[in-house]
C-alpha cells in the first residue's frame, strides 16, 4: 500500500501523519550515505530517514562551492537511478520498517543553464557573479522540473521499496534550500 502522508496543524504545532498515524518528525539524514549511521539511529528508535538526491552534478552551494556527494540522476543521456536505489537499500537494510523522505535537489545541470540563460536568476549576482541558478519563477525551469520529478516518481512507484517513500522534500537554488 502506498503511504499517505500529510502535515496537520494541531494547536500551535505541525504534526506529521503517515497512514493516519502521527509520526515523530525527527529524521536522520547524512550527505555521506556510504558512511551512514542508519543502524545506530534505527537502534534508538528512529523510523523517519532522509537522503540527498541530485538531479544534476552541480555544487550544493555557489558561495562555498561545496560539491555534491553523489552523481546526478539526469547527468547523462539516460536517467541513472542506481545511486538513489542503493541509498534506499542502505536505509532499509538498517531499518526494514523505515519511512523515507528523500531531499531532492532540483538543479538541472550546466547544459540546461547554457541553453536557457534568460531563465537564470538575476538576483544575488553580487554574491554569485559567475554562476547563476535557474529562477524559480521560470516557466521553462518549472516545466522541466515537473517532467523530471514525474520520471523520478514513476521510477519509485515501480520499485519494491515504494511503500517506504512517505514524501519528497524539494530543494534547490544557489544554496540548496
Amino acid at each position: 500500500m502506498k503511504p499517505v502522508s500529510c502535515v496537520k496543524q494541531m494547536g500551535d504545532k505541525e504534526v506529521l501523519y503517515v497512514n493516519g498515524e502521527s509520526v515523530v518528525s525527527l529524521a536522520y539524514m547524512t550527505y555521506y550515505t556510504d558512511k551512514n549511521r542508519y543502524a545506530d539511529f534505527a537502534r534508538i528508535g528512529y523510523r523517519l530517514f532522509s537522503m540527498p538526491v541530485f538531479f544534476a552534478s552541480q555544487t550544493l552551494n555557489e558561495n562555498s562551492q561545496m560539491p555534491i556527494f553523489s552523481p546526478g540522476i539526469f547527468d547523462g543521456e539516460e536517467a541513472d537511478f542506481s545511486h538513489f536505489d542503493e541509498d534506499i537499500e542502505r536505509i532499509l537494510s538498517a531499518c526494514p520498517d523505515a519511512m523515507i523522505f528523500p531531499r531532492i535537489n532540483l538543479c538541472l545541470g550546466k547544459a540546461w543553464e547554457k541553453m536557457h540563460p534568460d531563465e537564470l536568476c538575476d538576483t544575488g549576482t553580487d554574491h554569485y557573479p559567475e554562476k547563476r541558478r535557474p529562477c524559480f519563477s521560470s516557466d521553462a525551469w518549472a516545466n522541466e522540473v515537473k517532467r523530471l520529478i514525474g520520471w523520478m516518481i514513476a521510477h519509485v512507484e515501480n520499485m519494491p521499496y515504494c511503500d517506504h517513500i512517505v514524501g519528497y522534500q524539494i530543494a534547490g537554488g544557489n544554496t540548496d534550500e
